[in-house]
């Protein structure tokens, strides 16, 4: 499964005309990693008792990441974080 999700990025680049940071491809991937190689796969959520939780809350700054690229993508900022005051 995971290495079905590896390319999704790379396929909303290319569908919707956007730029996805680097860092939120990391972190896309790095979660992809730990949740189902390592959690499922490896047994990781017995191994370790606060998986789970840590899984959680990569998951929360993955939801922040995309926020922001739905935002540069409206600003139409090529990939960099807009730089604007205020709300």
């Amino acid at each position: 499964m995971a290495l079905v999700l590896l390319p999704v990025p790379k396929l909303l680049e290319r569908c919707l005309k956007i730029i996805i940071p680097s860092d939120c491809r990391f972190f896309y991937n790095l979660f992809n990693f730990a949740a189902v190689e390592f959690g499922s796969a490896m047994d990781g959520y017995d191994l370790i008792h606060w998986w789970d939780l840590f899984l959680h809350c990569l998951s929360g700054a993955l939801a922040g990441l995309v926020g922001l690229i739905i935002f540069n993508a409206l600003q139409k900022n090529k990939g960099e974080i807009a730089k604007k005051d205020g709300w």
